[in-house]
This record gives structure tokens, sequence and C-alpha cells, in this order.
């Protein structure tokens, strides 16, 4: 969740696991901010359902279940 790891690792994706209508505040704002605002995609499960990622040779290739 530290914005400084974020941006060390440089990351293409960034998988975000959350339950929809979730009563306990997560995911925290900050730590979304900190997501977004590095060069990851970023799929999150309460928007876009399951999500699996594949290695495709030396990229990785993202599949949802409600697409976005």
């Amino acid at each position: 969740q530290s914005p400084a790891f974020l941006g060390a690792v440089k990351e293409s994706v960034a998988l975000v696991s959350v339950g929809v209508g979730n009563d306990y505040g997560h995911p925290a704002a900050r730590t979304v901010a900190a997501v977004t605002g590095t060069d990851a995609q970023v799929f999150r499960t309460d928007v876009h359902g399951s999500v699996a990622v594949v290695r495709d040779g030396p990229r990785l290739r993202v599949t949802t279940q409600r697409g976005g």
C-alpha cells in the first residue's frame, strides 16, 4: 500500500480484491489513489468480477468476468 513500494515495483497490472457493497470501507481511498497513480492497469473485483492473469511470453494477458 506504500506509494514508494508501488513506484519501485513498476508493475503493469494491479489487482484489487474487494467485495461489492462491503461496509468496511475497503479498499481505502488512499490505497486506490496510490495504485491508480502508477502506470499499471487496475482491475477491481467489485467492478470487473473475476480476474484471470496469464503470462503470454513477456506480456501479461488479463481476462475479466465483466469486461472493462
